[in-house]
């Protein structure tokens, strides 16, 4: 018998390659002669990249950027084997994580450090980035990642703008850089599931700007500044962006990525599948065993399990789920999109601390009872 371990993180507790691992420890203690493969996923958010740089048998480099407030700090940046195909992950660098509650800010974060490091890993040699924009700490549309590119955004003196949130209407014209040599030989995918669009009621400043800080005046400075730098973006660099979805993704970094990267937006879940190749890999399996800490509707609207699940109920394959929380009123649809078991990792008493605290032991049962029920 052959299965096939594919979860996604369980959020605050293990990252998914943890998962993964413990599972098969549980697996293994009880039924040794069962084939056991790995493919621990993301969606483009955080673990995304551990994930990718552990599936490549790649490596992960530390570069040196600044964090969203110009701080210098080292960014972890994972590679393939080859060092062609790179990952990385915005909250690394212009995130949220960086900065204390009294630091969040979008008048002033940037995501200058993200362009830096983008051009130090084109520098490098990839040929290929996946880009993941969760988490940012960010609404300046990318400029600072513009900047960091090369791209000169300057006021009506011609004097060069500080590129952060509350200078975008500052910004009078913006100018291509002279020379981007990493242009010419890097292709970029942004990994996000966000459909929001730059602006707008659904747009980056109004739904995500609070996220990040903004009180209710900084949000419609925000929205206004948006709304003018897409102007820009189009007299200027003659790219029309704002209505793409996703161009709102993690403050208009969407947007962004498209204007100063010729970046494509894909799905972060339907990209990790492409890459991993896990539709054959499940056919080619008994038992698809995926889940993370909760799983609820939103498990179905596009998240990794609920494509696991499908995949797996598509190709004939069981399909089991494992979670810390279930949503009670999302078990049937749960079921109907292909999770023929759902699994608790543990039982009811202990409280949601004390599972998070003890995640990876009470996997390990769990991968356990999943042997047992092979006999």
């Amino acid at each position: 018998m052959k299965i096939l371990l594919a979860p996604n993180a369980f959020k605050e507790s293990l990252s998914a390659i943890e998962v993964a691992d413990a599972l098969e420890a549980g697996i293994r203690a009880d039924r040794p002669d069962v084939t056991v493969e790995k493919v621990p996923l993301a969606d483009g958010g955080d673990g995304t990249l551990e994930v990718l740089a552990s599936f490549w048998r790649g490596s992960i480099l530390r570069l040196k950027s600044v964090d969203p407030l110009f701080r210098e700090i080292e960014v972890p940046v994972g590679f393939d084997e080859g060092g062609e195909t790179a990952v990385i992950e915005m909250a690394r660098v212009s995130g949220l994580a960086l900065l204390q509650d009294e630091e969040k800010n979008p008048y002033q974060t940037s995501t200058l450090g993200l362009g830096i490091l983008i051009v130090e890993v084109a520098r490098i040699g990839a040929r290929r980035i996946y880009l993941g924009i969760g988490g940012s700490a960010t609404v300046d549309g990318g400029i600072g990642m513009g900047v960091g590119l090369g791209f000169r955004h300057s006021d009506s003196k011609g004097s060069a703008v500080l590129p952060r949130g509350g200078n975008l209407l500052a910004i009078e014209r913006i100018a291509p850089p002279t020379q981007a040599p990493w242009v010419d030989h890097v292709e970029v995918e942004v990994l996000s599931d966000v459909t929001n669009p730059l602006c707008g009621e659904r747009g980056a400043a109004r739904v995500f700007g609070p996220q990040k800080g903004a009180s209710a005046e900084q949000v419609e400075f925000l929205e206004k500044g948006l709304h003018h730098l897409s102007e820009l973006w189009k007299r200027d660099l003659g790219k029309d962006v704002a209505c793409v979805p996703g161009s709102g993704a993690a403050g208009g970094v969407g947007a962004g990525a498209m204007v100063y990267l010729n970046a494509r937006l894909v799905s972060g879940a339907e990209k990790m599948l492409e890459i991993t190749g896990l539709p054959s890999k499940i056919s080619a399996c008994d038992l698809v065993v995926t889940g993370e800490g909760h799983l609820d509707r939103s498990s179905l609207e596009g998240k990794l399990p609920g494509k696991v699940a499908q995949i797996a109920k598509g190709l004939g394959v069981p399909c089991i789920g494992v979670f810390g929380l279930l949503e009670a009123e999302a078990e049937d649809s749960l079921r109907e999109v292909g999770f023929t078991q759902l699994i608790p990792i543990a039982p009811e008493g202990p409280l949601l601390k004390e599972k998070k605290r003890r995640a990876r032991d009470f996997l390990e049962e769990t991968g356990k009872r999943i042997g047992r029920r092979l006999v």
